[in-house]
């Protein structure tokens, strides 16, 4: 397409409406989410340490929102905290869902909020999505310096120019500092019983559930460093894609165009599996790469980074080649010369010798270029490629084209898929070369050094217009596959760098030389999917884990009954404070508005000990008791090793624990006693519901004179989740966040701040500290975005270690004088000597 013509199309596509999509939003995102939450379902195994990632409740089922046909299983229960992927069942009905007849993604705007309904609201577009790119070794964000003043100002529109480990460690964060006790409506019921509570009102301003759709939202950013264009700096234009000859095959066609046809079973899905193993992440530089962070990619031996998947997504489509720009150029002095200037450069004027250049090129025979991606596209024996020899001009899918005197040549891929209405991959090396600036919105592919890349190494921005599973591309009927490039040659394993130990081989199966075209075969999309897809996976597990690692809150004991003689004789539960003050600000990155939002949520500001039976009755050690424990979430199995665990009793000071031997213990589900929940840890089942019984031998021996008056009752518990400690290490410390909460009346809560090294992600402009984790104390303050609890020191300290929240009545002697009833009358039995 003309530039000029290009550069109205988009002016006016700026100037109304530009959804500038990353991944096919609502089609691929849910899909890459989706597998993740089976992976950490897979991986978590018998440990159940994110149980509660993908734990079903009856009260959130499947259901159709809006009118587009999904495939997944409706009135089923879904995972809450994660959510589920619709899978709409064609393209229609995604498209129906994200802007035509339900406008909004209705059928990921549910009443309560998840983690994959935050993933995919990230891309809402406005104000969003231009922070969605930083490239893999310099860090740089989406570059726009080669863009037109014009394009500057009205993309601005769509959010502001930050590298993406920016945008997405604000989510993270917020994410974190938001986290709650809150996730479902029993919470607040349990908290405040008398109250009224719903879905439709109050389902999304639960503080835990907003916590994980907030990491959603930063869990679209990592996911985006999964895809080609975005850790290239690559915007991959998708609104009127044919118009602008700008479409990203990989990212915006090829992939949904699969998940299309694995939601079908017209295909086995070999990319989007289960992953088997999850990459350890401690900090965000693992997912996106950072200028500060050194820069290896030519002395790899695996393309696919071990240490940074950003990198590995950038370094598997690049390709090694020898383009030869020393073209003829000469200096003009008297500007009023008839022939157009060609190029500028420190305020000289150069011209190009077009016919000097073609000849020395030719006899050279460097017309085709040389090295891998040159071979990949030659139609003849790569044998023509060795010294002493020269690849035929008629033969090279991949050569030099002399358009006009007007301008320096261009490389082009000659290729029959890479032409739409007369046009072919352009590479523009003579911009970048010579006047050193590159203009990606007027080029194909580009040498990786155009935005800080290696030298030598080459990146294909479209692979040539590619498949399109829309069926059609201004209006012709496209078949399935019909414009995917297909190489003649392609590396024998696309994870490793071209060399003579992993040299090009034949993939095309069917080609033309006149029509310098492959038509079977393997594709690079194809390629590149079935490596860098699991590769992801497992990186962007790991993330996941980290976050909840990190996030999830300490376990306190909720409830405790104790029953003697079939009668419930003591029982006292937290119940809560719900505070509705609670908001987080969403940073607006429109530059041109700056209006922040305001995401408000509930949170339990105190707790407080409420009875739950009419009377509190003495007890006697002389009998067995059934102690009834529930906890806020599931504990350790107390017979397991290792648990924790611990039962005892204290009386004038005196501190005894109990042995577990000696105890009987069995787990309660929901209905024996009211929330509880069984979940399946180390061989055996385990919860947040305790039923536990202790003999009168045990009791008669804990203390000389037997047990009266009031006695401490002591628990020690850890939960089953993983934590982090301040740098974000896996820790084994209970009071990092495993051990109950002692002070349950000041809900736990965790602090994140950017307290760490320093690292630069790009330029000062874009440089941080690592974040550094910590527990709120006694003495901290909540912060502003907790209302009128904001500056309420201690009000949400945690202190790990033994609940002794709970005092017991014991009384064993028989009284000295008792009392006779009779006919309405009281008399005082007399006193025995």
């Amino acid at each position: 397409m003309d530039y000029k013509k290009k550069l109205g199309v988009v002016a006016l596509i700026s100037a109304i409406n530009w959804p500038c999509f990353a991944h096919d939003t609502n089609t691929t995102h849910p899909r890459i989410t989706e597998v993740i939450r089976k992976s950490l379902e897979k991986l978590d195994g018998e440990h159940s340490a994110y149980y509660q990632l993908y734990q079903l409740h009856p009260d959130y089922v499947i259901e159709r929102l809006g009118v587009a046909q999904q495939n997944a299983t409706l009135n089923k229960p879904y995972p809450y905290l994660w959510g589920y992927d619709p899978q709409f069942k064609t393209l229609k009905d995604k498209k129906m869902d994200e802007d035509e007849a339900s406008p909004e993604y209705p059928a990921f705007r549910k009443k309560s909020l998840n983690v994959l309904d935050g993933v995919v609201m990230e891309d809402t577009p406005l104000s969003r999505v231009m922070s969605h790119f930083q490239h893999a070794y310099t860090g740089a964000p989406l570059s726009m310096n080669d863009w037109p003043l014009v394009l500057n100002g009205m993309v601005n529109i769509y959010g502001a120019l930050e590298p993406s480990e920016i945008t997405a460690g604000r989510f993270f964060n917020s994410a974190i500092l938001t986290m709650g006790y809150l996730n479902t409506l029993d919470d607040l019921y349990e908290m405040a019983p008398t109250e009224e509570w719903s879905l439709e009102q109050h389902g999304r301003l639960l503080s835990g559930a907003k916590a994980m759709w907030m990491f959603g939202h930063a869990l679209h950013h990592a996911e985006d460093m999964s895809s080609i264009a975005h850790v290239h700096g690559d915007a991959h234009l998708t609104l009127a894609r044919d118009a602008l000859g700008e479409p990203d095959d990989y990212e915006a066609h090829f992939i949904p165009s699969k998940i299309f046809e694995f939601i079908s079973e017209k295909v086995v899905d070999t990319w989007f599996i289960d992953s088997n193993k999850s990459k350890l992440i401690t900090h965000s530089g693992q997912i996106w790469g950072r200028k500060s962070d050194p820069s290896h990619v030519h002395t790899l031996d695996n393309l696919l980074d071990p240490n940074t998947m950003a990198k590995g997504i950038y370094n598997v489509p690049l390709f090694q080649a020898h383009l030869p720009t020393d073209f003829s150029v000469f200096y003009e002095h008297d500007r009023s010369y008839k022939r157009p200037y060609s190029l500028r450069v420190e305020g000289k004027y150069y011209f190009f010798d077009r016919a000097a250049t073609k000849r020395t090129f030719k006899k050279a025979g460097k017309l085709c270029g040389y090295g891998e991606l040159s071979m990949m596209f030659y139609f003849g024996d790569l044998a023509d490629f060795e010294a002493d020899k020269r690849p035929k001009l008629n033969l090279c899918g991949l050569a030099l084209n002399f358009k006009s005197r007007r301008r320096l040549p261009q490389y082009e891929i000659m290729h029959a898929a890479a032409k739409f209405d007369e046009e072919s991959g352009e590479f523009n090396a003579h911009r970048f070369k010579f006047n050193g600036y590159f203009n990606s919105l007027d080029s194909d592919w580009w040498e990786a050094s155009a935005f800080g890349g290696p030298k030598g190494l080459y990146y294909i921005e479209q692979t040539m217009k590619g498949v399109d599973y829309e069926s059609n591309s201004n209006g012709k009927l496209i078949k399935p596959g019909e414009l995917l490039l297909r190489p003649n040659f392609i590396r024998k394993d696309i994870t490793k760098p071209f060399s003579k130990d992993n040299p090009l081989v034949k993939t095309c199966t069917k080609s033309s030389v006149e029509q310098k075209r492959c038509f079977s075969g393997d594709s690079l999309l194809e390629r590149y999917a079935e490596v860098l897809i699991p590769y992801s996976m497992k990186f962007l597990t790991g993330y996941s884990q980290f976050f909840y690692d990190v996030a999830n809150l300490p376990p306190y004991l909720q409830q405790v009954e104790v029953v003697q003689g079939g009668e419930a004789k003591y029982g006292m539960k937290w119940q809560g404070k719900i505070n509705r003050d609670g908001d987080i600000t969403l940073f607006d990155e429109n530059p041109w508005f700056h209006r922040d939002a305001k995401e408000k949520f509930y949170f339990i500001s105190e707790r407080y000990k409420a009875q739950t039976i009419p009377h509190l009755r003495f007890l006697n050690h002389q009998e067995d008791i059934t102690l009834r424990l529930k906890f806020n979430e599931a504990i350790r199995h107390p017979n397991t090793e290792g648990s924790s665990f611990a039962l005892g009793f204290s009386q004038n000071g005196k501190d005894v624990m109990l042995n577990t031997e000696d105890l009987e213990f069995s787990v309660l589900n929901d209905g024996q006693f009211s929330g509880c929940t069984v979940v399946k840890a180390s061989t055996r089942q385990t919860g947040n519901c305790w039923e536990v019984k202790v003999s009168p031998g045990v009791l008669s021996s804990l203390f000389g004179d037997g047990l009266n008056g009031r006695v401490q009752l002591l628990v020690k518990a850890a939960d089953l989740n993983n934590h982090r400690d301040q740098e974000g290490n896996p820790t084994d410390s209970l009071t990092e966040g495993s051990l109950l909460d002692s002070t349950p009346n000041t809900p736990a809560r965790r602090v994140v701040t950017r307290t760490g090294p320093k690292y630069t992600v790009h330029n000062e402009k874009f440089s941080q500290n690592e974040n550094r984790y910590s527990w709120h104390s006694g003495t901290s303050l909540p912060g502003e975005m907790f209302g009128s609890y904001a500056k309420k020191v201690g009000a949400f300290a945690y202190d790990p270690g033994i609940d002794r929240n709970h005092v017991l009545l014991f009384d064993t002697t028989k009284p000295e004088i008792r009392l006779e009833v009779k006919a309405g009358e009281i008399t005082a039995e007399p006193k025995k000597e």
